[in-house]
């Protein structure tokens, strides 16, 4: 863990187990197809247990928010026996899920940016 996830750890949750990116995984899409197949098979996966949707490509969301940058974000919990059985089925995993252009903007620069614009807002 860095400092950035210390420090969102005391600002914002006050306490480690509501952090819920600590596992994080992007995927990228070429198009909505794509995306909307990936969203269903991920709702109709009776091994992932869906925590939070967060959903940023919809157009009554204010991209102000996020410093303009707009996603799907999925936290889950795996809930197979196996996750069981190693002690992972409490784990929260995230899942970014967006299009190759948004993609291209995701640089080391723009994520700073991003970063810096949460810590404004105190997030």
């Amino acid at each position: 863990m860095n400092n950035l996830d210390h420090r969102q750890i005391i600002r914002v949750y006050a306490e480690p187990s509501k952090l819920l990116d600590l596992t994080r995984e992007t995927i990228v899409f070429h198009n909505v197809d794509g995306l909307i197949s990936c969203l269903k098979a991920i709702r109709s996966d009776t091994e992932v247990r869906l925590i939070r949707i967060k959903n940023r490509m919809d157009p009554g969301y204010s991209s102000s928010y996020s410093g303009g940058f707009r996603n799907i974000c999925i936290n889950f919990c795996l809930s197979s026996s196996s996750a069981t059985r190693l002690g992972l089925d409490l784990h929260v995993c995230e899942l970014q899920m967006l299009f190759e252009e948004f993609e291209q903007r995701k640089s080391e620069a723009g994520h700073a940016k991003y970063r810096a614009f949460r810590n404004l807002r105190g997030e």
